[in-house]
């Protein structure tokens, strides 16, 4: 009887390259600079570096303007060499990435560009697969040196699994026993949860902050988050969504995270509303995300419709996803733990076993569930599931079972 209602076709092939991914995808905000004489060609690349999903650009005819804070510089040579040498020049002492776009170059230009250790030459004939490559790899290289707060999004596959609990617990429990300093994002634009949860008199919210993002500077930031406890929230007005221009919000919020990046440990995202266009850049810039279901056929079908956006629209390999089974009761479970690995094919899976009453008090009171009665073995999954994330370094703690031993005996001593 199973087999007859289990009508999900297992994941196989779609899966089985696990280094494909989305060319265009960045892995941080990275502010470019284009110095192109020739209006043509600087539009044309101009459009091909807009494809890309995290770059911010700039673009001018002769560099008279302040460069980038941090980034890539690109020259484009049209024919013009007295012109170029020129750029070259005034970029000399700059100590940044450049790419010398350009056919034929003169002898002469092309030695001071080596002379300089400019990044790369690339032909202007074949500009955009060489120029992906480059900028992916400069994208890399800046990621580590700069010390950034990784992503992880909390996803519900369908509505009502659990994802705004289970973000509220794991930033509780993560608060509880370490130094992070966490900042919830609440991506749910229809209910708010999270945001009347926690902080119901908040007079701050996400929409403000996407209008200011350009004039936030770091103290700014801190400011504009509201403080609950040790966490730290970026509330949302509920259906402010409606008056967003989609275009212009999602290259703000890019924007904004990298800000908030910057100055904070750790990023959760509660998207309990699933995948929509609002929370896009938060999903491209998730280190793991977290897909919550429960244990039914249905959740299933929706869990894979998910990962096929995920892998087909945004890049993301089944390494950054780890499925969250919540609720769940093993003896009353109509498919098991393994019969869902094997469908949806992924290997990272944790369970969060079933209390309702508790996930209500902490939902319904926002109440830390470290605090509540009846809370311990929840806690327990969920100390389980922040050991098992790959966005979370716990400093100073090689023996990681020893250390969240400690941290449970802690939560709970005596």
């Amino acid at each position: 009887m199973r087999e007859s209602l289990y009508q999900v076709t297992p994941k196989t092939n779609e899966y089985a390259d696990e280094d494909s991914e989305v060319a265009m995808n960045l892995s941080i905000l990275l502010e470019c600079l284009l110095i192109c004489s020739d209006e043509q060609f600087r539009q044309e690349i101009m459009q091909f570096l807009t494809q890309f999903n995290n770059i911010n650009i700039s673009t001018t005819v002769s560099l008279s303007q302040a460069e980038p804070g941090q980034g890539l510089i690109i020259v484009a040579y049209r024919n013009d060499s007295q012109f170029v040498f020129e750029q070259l020049e005034k970029l000399s002492g700059l100590n940044k990435p450049i790419i010398l776009i350009g056919d034929d170059l003169p002898p002469d230009l092309l030695r001071y560009a080596i002379q300089l250790q400019i990044r790369d030459v690339v032909p202007a004939a074949t500009f955009k697969s060489e120029l992906t490559e480059a900028i992916k790899s400069i994208s890399s290289q800046l990621e580590s040196q700069i010390s950034l707060a990784p992503i992880v999004s909390v996803l519900n596959c369908k509505g009502g699994s659990g994802a705004t609990f289970i973000t509220h617990a794991l930033a509780d429990v993560l608060c509880q026993q370490s130094n992070m300093e966490v900042v919830l994002f609440d991506g749910d634009f229809q209910h708010a949860t999270l945001s009347k949860m926690l902080c119901s008199n908040a007079t701050y919210f996400l929409d403000d902050a996407i209008s200011e993002q350009e004039s936030l500077d770091a103290v700014a930031v801190q400011n504009m988050l509201t403080k609950k406890g040790s966490l730290r929230v970026l509330p949302v007005k509920p259906f402010s969504h409606l008056t967003l221009q989609q275009q212009e919000y999602a290259a703000n919020l890019t924007k904004l995270l990298a800000k908030i990046q910057r100055g904070y440990g750790l990023i959760l995202a509660d998207l309990s509303r699933g995948i929509e266009a609002v929370n896009l850049p938060l999903i491209e810039a998730s280190q793991d995300i977290l897909l919550v279901i429960q244990a039914d056929i249905i959740s299933v079908r929706e869990a894979q419709n998910v990962l096929n956006f995920l892998h087909g629209n945004l890049g993301k390999s089944k390494r950054n996803v780890v499925l969250v089974v919540n609720r769940f009761d093993e003896k009353k479970s109509p498919i098991s733990l393994k019969e869902i690995q094997q469908t949806l094919g992924i290997e990272r899976i944790q369970v969060i076993r079933n209390n309702f009453s508790v996930a209500s008090e902490c939902n319904d009171l926002g109440r830390n569930i470290v605090q509540v009665e009846g809370g311990r073995r929840l806690v327990e999954d969920l100390t389980q599931l922040v050991a098992g994330l790959s966005a979370i370094e716990l400093q100073g703690n090689n023996d990681e079972s020893g250390f969240w031993s400690r941290m449970f005996q802690k939560m709970y001593k005596g």
